[in-house]
Order: structure tokens, then C-alpha cells, then sequence
């Protein structure tokens, strides 16, 4: 809608909130509010118009938002302190955002500006129109997280929903992540890519930053503080204002407090009081003429990954768009191919070209030249390649072809990786840390070993009085092998006994709490005693059940990583010479003795009032023949957009609204579960129906050869995804990669006969458990 349209029926709002007559925060309110109405334009009067600001360009500067307010007396005191929940300003109803922030003059003032302001209506309404952009993605993950959704306007602060948006100090994106945060959250910044302008990493890594200020501070509105001035500059004022105040250093100062004894810079002191009034604004927008947006278009994302190096011309052809159009997806990368890595790189798309991206791809990848190489290596190729040259040349002449000495292959002998942060260690394929104390003096090595029981909840913190040790060993160097032997014996029995126990406990309890909050209990909590009944190995242990939407589609109910384990040889050992010996000795560490007895076929139902069905299936964890297998069978089962389960139920027939489908994987035993909640007029009888038809289905016809490829693409987005988030999820990054390795590492051996036969073990129906609410 034009600028003059808005104006008149601004003018209209104001005037209402005028003649309402409601008690006001201040005696310059109803003084500005009447100046913002002498200042619109009526687009039928002849008269011309005086002091009206012009309109702000779409591309307004990237500074945050909100001209320069000059401080007043009482700017942060409270506005009722009677009653700040129920306060409202002259017809803006102020309690509608769900920032649980006092509201304070300041913030009220801000409520004016953005409300009736014509610099600042424009400057909100530039940045809301942006908004409808990026706001579903990240308000999803504000709820997936359990923040408040009216988070979701740091960024119009922060960067007016610019993702490519720079300050002049070097903060980056929507989130304005500056490069140590970025360091800390593990997003990447290098000469190819800047993960801080992606709109799905940055999201995570700012909503991770603020998870944990929001601990560390207590309420929103300091965490907010925190993420503007830092950390220790508001560790600094907080104790400053204690001292003023007359309080103990365990006693709490509130935002309003400290910012009134002006102990914080001024930008941080607004930073609040803007995202809050922002928010509010944002409440009120139909009231206050701010509404007639014309929105652009939601971006929503989907994601592929690729070979790293792949040119991004490559991609878009692939999924059928332009360049410019996956740009726009994947504002991080700053060249026209996806930056070097070790594994494969993420690449977002819109989901609704990811299944012709899928397809496509791996043709498209067969065609395309290689990136070229560093000139480092192209120097060091270069006596090689004059090698070939020659060779290629004298091959068509036999006069002066050399005869070629015979090529002996060997297999590479194995090496050990490093353990990151771990100087004189290194991370065996199981996962197992080894330490090696080189001591060429000593007459024996010394073998111990011991395991510390993480919690995977709460940022890998050790549980207390949870560390098992094994007993020193000491073995002639010669007597090495038979030592490790024993020690292989003997750490296995140990790990998945107390420690894992350990972990059970810490877990279970977390676990129902978890289940309770979300109002999945009932099902999950049913289903977790009977595939890991009385006399299981994991009785007790509680299933993870559902996480957000579309994501986490392999789960660990009992993440063995959470059992730390190192052993230490100190002695005249040679790592490098030990290397097959170690993972030899260890790569089972983490895999029973014995057999676990599986959960039988049966039902329950749990519940009434709410249609619900949960369906589990157990069977034996997956061996290292048949790992990859069972992942590609699982998502061609069950994943959320292309998977069999999600076409019968959500596409073929739009039977339920809620389908959530994980595999738990543990040590004892795996669970593939599919939890799903009917629309009406279907029942729980239809959906469990519909998903025996597709399992039947996919054993008796196989995967199609698009399928195939398809789930492929998928699981290495999958794993990639995984990857790149496990410093946010407090994930062993050595683990990660040696679990994505050993699962990639298994792609040509599984061929549709052997996905099938993963399918019949996944979802054996005599092994099938129903859990229903009617």
C-alpha cells in the first residue's frame, strides 16, 4: 500500500488512541502523539504539507534501529510498579508481548516512537515487511527451544532483518555475532564463508549464546544486556550497582536498577527498552495503522549437502534455480563455490526444490571439473605430472617407451587421529581416547584405564562421583599385545556396567520431566518400560520421544560419547607403530558381550481425551556391516519429506497433524518409534493401518532407484548437519566425525537388497509395541 494511505489511516489510529483519553506514562506523550498527527498527510487535502519526513529507503542504513533519544529523569524507573503486567498506554496494550520484562519509561517511550514517530513507524515498518522473511524460521526455533517467541526482534534491532547486515566494529548477520561468539559457537569465518550471515546457523548459534546468558544472569532482560555489551562488562556493573545498592554479591539487581545508575553504556541501555517496545509495537500494529504490509515471501529451508569445492552454478542447476536465487539461501558463502572442508558441505535450499536437487545432483556432480588446487599443491604436482605427460607421449611410440618398474600395492597402515585438545592423545574410531606417555627410560608399560560419566544435558559437565577406574597393569613392552588383550576384556565389562548405569539414572530423571513438559509422557514413558523391560540391561532407561520438527532423526537414549573413556600408556610405547594394535583392541569397547532379549510383540493404551498413537518397534543394534543400511532404511520410512510414512499419511491423505518419526540407537538395543495424532474424521486404527501398508510396501516392491538416491542425499545432509552443530550440542567432534565416517564409509555396500532386509529387522512386526490414547 502506498506511504500516503498508511499515513491517513495512522492519523486515524492516532486520533483514536487521543480521544480515549487513557492515562498516559508521561506529560509528553500526548504531546507527541498529537505532533505525529499534525505531521501525516491527508492524500485528498490541497494543503501542503509541513515538516513531514520522508520516507526511509527500503535499504535503510544497517545501524541498529530507533533515532537517538536523550535521556530523562526516570527513564528506567518502572512505569506502574504497582502493576507492570497490567499497564497499557493510551489504547496500546502493553502486556501483550511475551518478553517477561518490566516495562519501563524508557521502554514506553520507544513504544512511541516506533508507534507514531513518522521516521520510527517507517523504520518498523521497513523492518517488519523484512521480518516476514526469516520470522517462521526463527520463531520455530525460539519455541523449539522454550524462549520466548518475542526474541524474534533482537535481529530487527541488531540488523533490521539484514543477514548480510556488517557493523562497523565486525559484527555479522541478522544476530550481529561478532567473530570470537562466532568462534565460540562454532560457526565457520574464513576467506570462502561467513557462517555468521546464515540464517539458519546463526539462529542456532545466537539462540545457544543467549540460552547460556540467560543461565547465567537469570532473566531475559540482562541476558539481553550480556548480549550486548558482554559478558564481563555487565558481570562488572551488576557488582557496581550491588555495592551502590547496599546488597549482598548473591543478591539480585534487575536491568531497570543497574540502568538507572547508569553503569552500562547508553547503547546497551536502550538495547533493551528497543526490543521490548519493538515487540509491543508489534502487538499492536493493527491498532496503530501499522499492519498494511505487503510482506515478502516466507524463506524456508531445506538442505542438501555436497562435495566440498562444488561450484554453486552447479548446485542451482541441480534444483532448477538461478544463482542468484541460492545466494539468497546461502548468504554465508563468498565465492562462487561452497568453502573447502574435510567432509561435505551444507547447502540450503527451499524445500521445494529438494527432491529434484537430490535427483539431479549426483549427475550434475559427474560433469562438473574439479576445484583447482592450492597453489601449494599444484607446485608439488608438478614433477608428477610431467611424469604423465611424458608417459602419455611416449606411449604411442615403442621405440622410445621405457619399460615400467611393477607397481607394489600395500594397504595403508592405519594411523591414529589426534584428540582435539588433547596434546600427546588421540581418538581411536570407537571413540575411546588414548593417552600415550612416552618414557623410552622405564623397563614396562603401564596400562590403566578409566571412564567419567558425562551429562549430555548439560553441556558434557561431569556427574559427580561418577569416574571408574581399572586397575594398573604393568607388561614387558614384548608382552604388549596379550596386556591390551586383557585390558580390552576388562574395560568392556566395566563401561556398560556402572558407568552406563550412571548415566541411566542421570538421564531418566531428566528425561520424564522432559516428556511431562511436553504432554508426551504417557505414550513414551509406556513404550520405554516395555522395550526395555525388567531384567533388560536398560531397564529404566527412559526413549528421548520428540524433538523439533524435521530434525534429530537418529537418537541416542543413552549416548555412550557420555561414558569418556581414556586409557593411558605410559612406558617405551611408539604410537604410531601401536596404531593397529589400539584400534583392535578397542574398537568394540562399547558393544555388549552378550545379546540383550528383545521386547515382544503387545499394546497399551494410556490415556483418554487426547488421540494419540505411539509405535515402537525393537530390534538389535545395528553392526558395523549393517549401520548404513539402517539409516537409508529408516529414512526411506520415515523421513519428513520424503519419506513412505510422511507421503501416505500427510500427502496422499492429509490424516494426521502431527507425525514425528525417530530411531534410537544404544548399545543394548535399537527403537524405531512413529508418533502421530489423527485428524478427524480418521482414527488411530486408520494410522497404524496406513504405516503397516507402507512398510509392506517398501519390502515388497524395494526402494525406487529416485528414492535411493534421494535418501542418500538426505542422510549425508544428515550427517553433515550433525557435524556442524555438534559444538552447539556439546557433541565430541572427534566422535562425530568417526561415527559419520564409519556410516559413509558403507554407502556402496548398501544396495537395495540390503536396505530391504534393514527394513524387515526395523519394523518386524514381532517386535512391534502400539501404544495408544483414545
Amino acid at each position: 500500500m502506498p506511504l500516503d494511505r498508511r499515513q491517513t489511516r495512522a492519523a486515524a489510529a492516532v486520533a483514536a488512541v487521543l480521544l480515549l483519553g487513557a492515562p498516559l506514562a508521561s506529560s509528553s506523550v500526548r504531546t507527541k502523539l498529537a505532533g505525529a498527527y499534525r505531521g501525516f498527510v491527508d492524500p485528498h487535502s490541497t494543503t501542503p504539507a509541513a515538516n513531514v519526513a520522508p520516507p526511509a529507503a527500503e535499504d535503510e542504513p544497517l545501524e541498529p534501529a530507533a533515532a537517538e533519544q536523550v535521556e530523562l529523569e526516570g527513564d528506567f524507573s518502572l512505569a506502574d510498579p504497582e502493576a507492570p503486567e497490567t499497564f497499557a498506554l493510551g489504547g496500546v496494550v502493553t502486556t501483550l508481548s511475551d518478553l517477561p520484562i518490566a516495562i519501563t519509561q524508557r521502554t514506553l517511550r520507544y513504544v512511541e516512537h516506533f508507534g507514531t514517530d513518522p521516521e520510527g513507524r517507517e523504520q518498523f515498518f521497513v523492518r517488519q515487511r523484512r521480518a516476514a522473511r526469516f520470522r517462521e524460521h526463527i520463531e520455530e526455533s525460539l519455541r523449539y527451544a522454550g524462549f520466548p517467541e518475542d526474541l524474534v526482534w533482537l535481529a530487527a534491532i541488531e540488523s533490521g532483518f539484514v543477514p548480510q547486515a556488517t557493523s562497523p566494529k565486525g559484527a555479522v548477520g541478522l544476530f550481529q555475532i561478532m567473530p570470537e561468539t562466532a568462534e565460540r559457537f562454532g560457526l565457520t569465518i574464513s576467506e570462502d564463508v561467513d557462517e555468521r550471515r546464515s540464517v539458519p546457523r546463526a539462529t542456532e548459534a545466537a539462540l545457544a549464546y543467549l540460552a547460556f546468558l540467560h543461565e547465567k544472569f537469570g532473566t531475559w532482560d540482562l541476558a539481553l544486556a550480556a548480549y550486548n555489551c558482554g559478558e564481563g562488562r555487565l558481570d562488572e556493573a551488576l557488582g557496581k550497582a550491588r555495592e551502590r545498592l547496599g546488597r549482598g554479591p548473591e543478591e539480585d539487581v534487575a536491568f531497570h536498577e543497574v540502568a538507572s545508575l547508569k553503569l552500562l553504556p547508553k547503547e546497551t541501555a536502550d538495547f533493551v527498552p528497543k526490543i521490548h517496545a519493538f515487540a509491543i509495537v508489534a502487538h499492536n500494529a493493527e491498532a496503530l495503522a501499522l499492519d498494511d504490509l505487503d510482506p515478502l515471501p516466507t524463506m524456508r529451508f531445506a538442505q542438501i549437502a555436497v562435495p566440498a569445492g562444488t561450484k554453486l552454478a552447479t548446485i542451482a542447476h541441480a534444483a532448477g534455480i538461478s544463482v542468484a536465487a541460492l545466494r539468497e539461501h546461502n548468504p554465508e558463502f563468498l565465492s562462487e563455490r561452497v568453502p573447502d572442508a574435510k567432509s561435505d558441505v551444507l547447502v540450503n535450499v527451499s524445500p521445494d526444490v529438494l527432491a529434484q536437487a537430490l535427483a539431479a545432483l549426483p549427475t550434475y556432480l559427474a560433469k562438473e571439473e574439479p576445484p583447482p588446487a592450492p597453489a601449494a599443491e599444484v607446485l608439488g604436482a608438478t614433477k608428477s605430472t610431467t611424469k604423465g605427460e611424458a608417459k602419455s607421449s611416449s606411449s604411442g611410440s615403442a621405440s622410445t617407451a621405457k619399460p615400467e618398474k611393477p607397481v607394489v600395492s600395500s594397504a595403508p597402515k592405519p594411523k591414529l587421529k589426534p584428540a582435539p585438545m588433547r596434546p600427546g592423545a588421540f581418538v581411536l574410531s570407537s571413540g575411546v581416547i588414548v593417552e600415550i606417555k612416552k618414557d623410552d627410560a622405564a623397563a614396562e608399560v603401564t596400562l590403566s584405564a578409566r571412564v567419567e560419566v558425562v551429562d549430555p544435558l548439560k553441556g558434557r559437565t561431569p556427574i559427580p562421583g561418577a569416574t571408574f577406574k581399572l586397575e594398573e597393569r604393568r607388561v614387558a613392552p614384548a608382552e604388549l599385545t596379550k596386556g591390551l588383550d586383557v585390558a580390552k576384556r576388562d574395560l568392556r565389562a566395566l563401561v556398560l556396567a556402572e558407568p552406563a548405569a550412571k548415566l541411566r539414572t542421570t538421564l531418566s530423571d531428566k528425561r520424564r520431566a522432559m516428556h511431562q513438559k511436553a504432554l508426551s509422557a504417557g505414550p513414551f514413558l509406556e513404550l520405554s518400560q516395555r522395550v526395555f523391560p525388567k531384567g533388560h540391561p536398560m531397564e529404566g532407561s527412559v526413549l528421548v520421544g520428540p524433538t523439533e520438527p524435521a530434525d534429530d532423526m537418529f537418537l541416542e537414549p543413552e549416548p555412550v560419547w557420555a561414558l569418556e573413556t581414556v586409557v593411558t600408556l605410559s612406558g617405551p610405547v611408539d604410537a604410531e607403530l601401536l596404531a593397529g594394535d589400539l584400534e583392535a583392541a578397542f574398537a568394540d569397547t562399547f558393544i555388549p558381550l552378550r545379546a540383550a532379549t528383545l521386547a515382544k510383540s503387545s499394546r497399551a493404551t494410556v490415556g483418554k481425551g487426547e488421540r494419540r498413537i505411539l509405535i515402537g518397534w525393537s530390534s538389535a543394534p545395528p553392526t558395523a556391516k549393517t549401520d548404513t543400511a539402517h539409516h537409508l532404511a529408516f529414512m526411506l520410512a520415515c523421513h519428513n519429506k520424503l519419506g513412505r510414512f510422511h507421503r501416505a499419511l500427510r500427502h496422499d491423505k492429509p490424516m494426521t497433524g502431527r507425525l514425528n518419526c525417530s530411531l534410537e540407537l544404544a548399545p543394548h538395543a535399537a527403537v524405531a518409534w512413529v508418533f502421530a495424532m489423527p485428524s478427524m474424521p480418521h482414527t488411530n486404527a486408520d494410522i497404524e493401518s496406513t504405516v503397516d501398508a507402507s512398510i509392506a510396501s517398501l519390502i515388497a516392491d524395494g526402494p525406487t532407484d529416485q528414492e535411493l538416491t534421494a535418501a542418500r542425499g538426505l542422510l549425508r545432509a544428515e550427517l553433515a548437519r550433525e557435524r556442524e552443530s555438534a559444538t552447539l550440542r556439546s557433541l565430541p567432534k572427534s566422535w562425530v566425525a568417526a561415527r559419520n565416517d564409519a556410516i559413509l564409509s558403507g554407502f556402496d555396500g548398501a544396495d537395495k537388497k540390503a536396505i530391504v532386509e534393514s527394513v524387515k529387522v526395523l519394523f518386524s512386526k514381532d517386535r512391534r509395541v502400539v501404544v495408544v490414547s483414545d
